[in-house]
């Protein structure tokens, strides 16, 4: 504001406070002036930079945003996707998230799972107990693995392959478990099979072996009845009392 008359401070604040960056009245001495509009000028290229800055630092915000939902989203792609199971517990086993293929193993729905617990689902054998297996899991020893079976909703009984974790917060202190869950049936099956196949196989074995043992004692046992048979013909042939020795 370049003013000669209302260069009162009620004036001069007014004046500021509807936007002028400076107040100057007249008579004004000209170095005053050019020093005020520079002053001007280094506030308004401060004021642009600064909006410049602002803009490039929103710019930079949602780029980052963007490639933390794109990388979100991939996650979330490779998760649902997965022809494994994948999931979470709390540290007490409750069943806290799950993948489709998870939940086809045990035959839930998402919105079920929210009431179960995973300990419960894994049957368990005098080999082996799952809630201490659970209990043991922590930063210094994060992973288990183990071959479990795990019954499903409808009471069907499925061989998996349990690899589990812990999931640690910023203290490195457990908050919850991940889990990890392959479909071995199909491989157990096979185990299965070729176990019984082996055994059938050790069985024609030992069969064989008693036939080669029976055929080698026949075999032998046929030449001293050879043996016998010749030596009672001769004897019939040149006795004398041969209709005795035939009642024989």
């Amino acid at each position: 504001i370049l003013t000669a008359t209302q260069s009162g401070p009620a004036s001069r604040v007014k004046a500021l406070e509807l936007g002028a960056d400076a107040f100057l009245s007249k008579p004004i001495d000209e170095s005053e002036l050019v020093a005020q509009i520079k002053a001007m000028l280094r506030i308004r290229k401060a004021e642009a930079d600064l909006r410049n800055e602002k803009k490039a630092l929103e710019a930079l915000v949602d780029q980052r945003m963007r490639q933390l939902r794109e990388s979100e989203e991939k996650y979330q792609v490779l998760v649902r996707t997965s022809p494994d199971g994948i999931g979470a517990v709390s540290l007490e086993g409750r069943l806290l998230e799950a993948n489709p293929a998870f939940l086809n193993l045990i035959e839930y729905t998402a919105d079920e799972i929210g009431e179960l617990n995973f300990i419960d689902l894994a049957l368990n054998s005098p080999q082996l107990n799952l809630r201490q297996e659970f209990s043991k899991i922590n930063p210094n020893k994060s992973i288990i693995d183990l071959d479990i079976v795990l019954k499903s909703k409808t009471g069907k009984q499925n061989a998996v392959q349990l690899t589990s974790w812990a999931i640690v917060d910023e203290q490195d202190s457990p908050m919850k478990l991940g889990v990890f869950l392959k479909d071995i049936s199909l491989r157990k099956k096979a185990e299965a099979e070729l176990e019984y196949s082996k055994k059938q196989l050790m069985q024609t074995q030992k069969m064989e072996s008693l036939g080669t043992l029976a055929g080698g004692i026949a075999h032998d046992f046929n030449n001293i009845l050879f043996q016998i048979l010749g030596y009672s013909q001769m004897g019939r042939k040149f006795s004398s009392d041969s209709e005795r020795i035939d009642k024989y």
